[in-house]
């Protein structure tokens, strides 16, 4: 799956990408095909901020997972693939 990252000091992103399993891959091209953002950064403390961003216009994160910079972000991935996929699904964006 692909995420939009964002680049210290100041903010350009490019496109990085993370094998994980094909359930959580399928559930991320879903919310992507709806219209969701995949969003992640380093922050200045090195810790990780994933995000998955509504795509009705409010620019509001629906799912957020923070976690340290290494071997915990694939399972912090997952959830946070997991917690939009249900939060997306009860809005309807999949009807």
């Amino acid at each position: 799956m692909t995420f939009t990252q964002f680049i210290m000091p100041n903010g350009r992103t490019k496109k990085i990408t993370i094998e994980r399993p094909e359930a959580i891959e399928i559930k991320a091209d879903v919310l992507l095909e709806a219209g969701y953002r995949l969003e992640i950064e380093i922050l200045r403390n090195d810790m990780i901020s994933m995000t998955i961003g509504s795509p009705h216009g409010d620019r509001e994160d629906i799912a957020i997972r923070l976690c340290e910079n290494g071997p915990k972000i694939p399972l912090a991935v997952d959830e946070l693939i997991h917690e939009a996929w249900h939060l997306a699904n009860a809005e309807g964006d999949f009807d």
